[in-house]
């Protein structure tokens, strides 16, 4: 029960820096259009930062696991597989024994 809470919050919390992450993009293109630049950041600096909350939600959903978090965030589907049986589909790659 604790880990399911746990979980859903961390769930809302990549919810919430993803959407954080786009409100920061919008919010220095929004700037940019208008001429305006931030005093002490770069807009690469705030990109950086958005960058950095989405890949930091991409982690939270793989912690827990929530691959439907996954896809929302990725825009990609995800399917879940097994290493071992996708090691014994594709090889190991490494040219080993």
């Amino acid at each position: 029960m604790a880990e399911d809470r746990s979980s859903t919050e961390l769930a809302a919390l990549a919810r919430q820096a993803v959407a954080t992450a786009g409100v920061l993009r919008l919010l220095i293109e929004r700037m940019g259009d208008v001429g305006w630049r931030m005093q002490e950041y770069t807009d690469e600096d705030l990109l950086t930062v958005a960058s950095a909350l989405r890949g930091t939600a991409i982690l939270m959903a793989a912690d827990i696991g929530d691959t439907d978090l996954m896809e929302e965030i990725t825009g990609r589907r995800m399917v879940e597989i097994d290493p071992v049986e996708w090691l014994r589909q594709h090889g190991d790659g490494g040219g080993g024994p």
